[in-house]
């Protein structure tokens, strides 16, 4: 009988919102349109939090600004705030240092930045969750708080968030939020799916920067000075040799050197030559063994070609690590969604969502794993690819999102949400 009941109220709570579904997602396209047409980058998203905020109280809701572009609202139950479970919510809002290629009518009026990311597309899902959730708020079992989050890119929003104390249910932090889900568009799988990772799922990060110093000279004298090039270059190749044979083949671990500035003429030997990049590890551990044997080799080769060499490393972002009950909440609310869909025969087709198991852990990192490390939470990959076709990846100028995932997205957070498990 239990089992019976269990089936008839989850089917009573899909019969009071998903006929709001489509209005939603309709809703959420136009604002990702408006959004994808002027990206703001980390920190400077004014344009964009403002629109988030005149969206939050078109919706009678109270948007509040907890950082200069970091905005937070809630959709509080009938009942009191501290007797009830809290539920987190997260977007992240800003845009990338990139020109778009994509020649879409909406396409960025901003020359050389571009929502390459979707961030765009995770605002949108959000706003578009919360409209949806506004209309059913009755029967909503527990507290949801919505949060909009800038920097995710850059310098990592989602810490400066917390600090201000985003992560508990009320301004005396009394009691933690209970779960905190996100979601991140993929281009890899098609829309109106979902991909689910257990366990590890992006890694750690480090960002270094290593400047070369050596004596400069006339390129038809090169005796007569120090190279800082030739030093770049037997740097970088030595380096793959610590990747290839000092890490594990079972361990995951990369530095990439992403940006390379040196010399002043054809005809002079460079005197200094500045390299950046990244250090990606299974885990935090990893990312400190890379560390080690970079800084060691960078000044073993500098000492052998007479070089200098100064050498900065910043701290990146923790290995993001999904809640294991939280996943699986996330995957059961989907699953009861999809079966209240077969209930509703064809009509109910085009909402389907189809479910991916994802095995390998990512070499990308998110901020989100701040968050993961507070409180339980999971993040799963929403599908946006096209199918039958090749999709530029992320953070590509070509990057473009299929605008179904957008009703998939929404559906896959609003049953989260009001199938809260008791």
């Amino acid at each position: 009988m239990e089992v019976i009941f269990l089936a008839m109220e989850a089917k009573m709570r899909f019969d009071e919102w998903y006929p709001f579904l489509d209005e939603a997602a309709q809703f959420a396209v136009k604002i990702r349109r408006e959004l994808h047409k002027w990206p703001e980058i980390g920190g400077r998203e004014c344009k964009t939090a403002d629109l988030i905020e005149e969206e939050l109280k078109k919706m009678d809701l109270i948007p509040e600004r907890v950082l200069p572009t970091g905005i937070c609202a809630r959709i509080n139950s009938s009942e009191s705030v501290k007797t009830k479970k809290t539920i987190l919510l997260r977007a992240d809002i800003d845009g990338l240092p990139i020109t778009e290629e994509t020649g879409l009518p909406f396409s960025s009026d901003r020359f050389g930045y571009m929502h390459a990311c979707g961030h765009d597309v995770h605002t949108a899902i959000l706003l578009g969750t919360a409209l949806l959730l506004n209309r059913v708020k009755k029967p909503i079992d527990l507290n949801v708080k919505l949060i909009f989050q800038p920097d995710e890119e850059n310098e990592g929003g989602a810490r400066q968030m917390i600090n201000q104390g985003i992560l508990y249910t009320d301004d005396e932090r009394e009691r933690k939020v209970d779960m905190i889900l996100g979601l991140h568009v993929m281009p890899d799988l098609s829309a109106g799916s979902i991909g689910f990772k257990y366990d590890k799922v992006h890694a750690a990060s480090l960002m270094f920067k290593i400047k070369i110093i050596g004596i400069k000279s006339h390129g038809a004298e090169p005796h007569k000075g120090i190279d800082a090039i030739t030093g770049a270059v037997q740097l970088i190749s030595a380096v793959q040799f610590l990747i290839t044979r000092e890490l594990s083949p079972v361990r995951s671990g990369l530095i990439t050197f992403g940006k390379i500035n040196g010399g002043e003429a054809r005809n002079i030997i460079a005197e200094e030559v500045m390299l950046e990049g990244i250090i990606r590890g299974e885990d935090e551990g990893v990312c400190l063994f890379l560390k080690n044997r970079l800084g060691a080799i960078v000044s073993h080769i500098a000492q052998a070609l007479s070089l200098r060499v100064e050498q900065e490393y910043d701290d990146g972002y923790p290995a993001l690590i999904n809640d294991t009950g939280a996943l699986n909440h996330v995957r059961g609310a989907v699953r009861k969604f999809n079966e209240y869909l077969k209930g509703l025969g064809s009509s109910g087709k085009e909402s389907y969502i189809k479910v991916k198991e994802l095995k390998d852990l990512t070499m990308a990192v998110d901020d989100f794993a701040y968050y993961l490390e507070d409180i339980p939470g999971a993040y799963f990959f929403l599908g946006s690819g096209f199918p039958d076709q090749k999709n530029s990846g992320l953070h590509t100028g070509r990057f473009i999102v299929n605008e179904q995932c957008i009703k998939t997205g929404i559906a896959a957070l609003a049953a989260s949400v009001l199938c809260e498990n008791k």
